[in-house]
């Protein structure tokens, strides 16, 4: 069951849309969060905060250990004292994590304290220069922890897609999405890929046992042919709310951002993009 999550606090258009889709993801699992931002620039009292990379700064304790007498907090940004804050409204324990410097490798090591890292759509700093912003780019290298990568705008949970593969990181995809699923209440769809639709059945025969323990609504298609071609296509006929798929393999060079099975996930319209290594 998922119990941590991170997410990454923008500052740019749409920076709230990880935040809220995080929040309702952490209630339904009754997961902690871990809030991440990089300071621009160094602010009166950051050094206090700030000894080392990496410092823990803040935790938001559960609503009834809440003191009376909360202190003001006068070091902490804007925007991240407003994503405590919705955390505390929202009964979700947070731990607020600040570092000064490039976000992408500190927010790649931090992520590991995680089960998954939720991300917006574009990069710390710059999130309105660009379709996909250079951390999101970079932390899809190699990334080492699942990415959620969260469509532009909020929108109603309805279905999940998930792209399935006889492989570890296709296991993990598979079970990743079922947790969310059951979290969240959400039907899940399950596709299998292959150049023979024989195989792509076969594979799904395995699935079914997989998720007897989740109780899901579930749907299973075995298609064949261009597994990014075929993915899209289903998520254009479908509509879900969330593709996930594993992370194709490390002899991939470059970005998964630019990985014709990552791009057609990233097309589904108003829907969340979850890469699973």
């Amino acid at each position: 069951m998922l119990r941590n999550l991170a997410v990454g606090i923008d500052t740019g258009p749409g920076a709230g849309v990880p935040l809220r889709q995080a929040v309702e993801l952490a209630v339904a699992c009754s997961a902690r969060l871990h809030l991440l931002h990089a300071l621009d620039e160094p602010g009166r009292g950051d050094d206090d905060l700030l000894e080392s990379p990496g410092d823990l700064v803040l935790r938001a304790l559960q609503p009834s250990d809440q003191p009376d007498d909360d202190p003001p907090s006068l070091t902490i940004p804007p925007d991240v004292e407003r994503a405590r804050q919705l955390c505390h409204e929202a009964g979700v324990p947070s731990r607020i994590h600040l570092y000064r410097g490039a976000p992408w490798p500190w927010m790649a090591w931090k992520a590991l304290l995680a089960q998954t890292l939720m991300v917006g759509r574009s990069s710390l700093r710059n999130s309105g220069t660009a379709r996909w912003g250079r951390n999101l780019t970079r932390l899809l290298e190699s990334p080492q922890t699942p990415v959620w990568i969260c469509a532009r705008e909020v929108t109603e949970m309805r279905r999940a897609l998930v792209l399935y593969e006889s492989s570890p990181a296709g296991a993990r995809a598979l079970t990743l999405t079922a947790e969310v699923c059951a979290g969240l209440n959400l039907p899940l769809t399950v596709l299998a890929v292959a150049r023979r639709r024989g195989v792509a059945a076969y594979d799904l025969h395995n699935v079914r046992s997989m998720l007897y323990a989740y109780h899901l609504e579930c749907t299973f298609s075995a298609a064949q042919g261009d597994p990014a071609a075929v993915l899209l296509e289903e998520a254009l006929e479908h509509h879900p709310s969330l593709v996930a798929l594993p992370a194709p393999p490390s002899r991939w060079g470059g970005s998964l951002l630019r990985h014709p099975l990552c791009r057609a996930a990233l097309q589904a319209p108003d829907a969340a993009t979850l890469i699973v290594p």
